[in-house]
């Protein structure tokens, strides 16, 4: 009976061994947060490019549509999990897109936050 108690106790210290010895948790983020009051100081008709890049600073990319001229500012936000050989990560990005005219007036602004959905999961099935 001894001798049984000790192989399990064994069995357990060697599985929770493995186990622990086996976890991983990390978080990685890309960029700087944009902030509701900043977004809002963007004014449609108003706001200039170089007003914009003093606000939010240099965009992440700038592209160029047949008429207009955009800047796309981004935060990215990740979590990952790794249990053995299972791993699970949640990547989310808040986007912001600035249009301008040949002015280099803004004239449409949209803006996606989603990182604040981001939930950290510990097992990698399921929900």
């Amino acid at each position: 009976m001894k001798r049984r108690k000790r192989q399990l106790a064994w069995s357990v210290l060697f599985l929770s061994s493995l186990l622990l010895g086996g976890c991983a948790f990390g978080r990685a983020k890309v960029g700087e947060r944009l902030l509701d009051e900043q977004v809002q100081q963007i004014e449609k008709g108003v706001t200039s490019k170089a007003e914009v890049v003093r606000l939010l600073g240099p965009p992440y990319e700038v592209s160029q549509t047949l008429t207009q001229e955009v800047f796309h500012y981004t935060y990215t936000d990740g979590k990952l999990a790794f249990l053995l050989i299972f791993a699970r990560a949640n990547v989310k990005s808040d986007d912001l897109y600035i249009f301008f005219d040949d002015k280099g007036i803004v004239q449409e602004v949209i803006f996606g936050r989603r990182t604040d959905k981001l939930p950290f999961q510990f097992w990698p099935f399921g929900e």
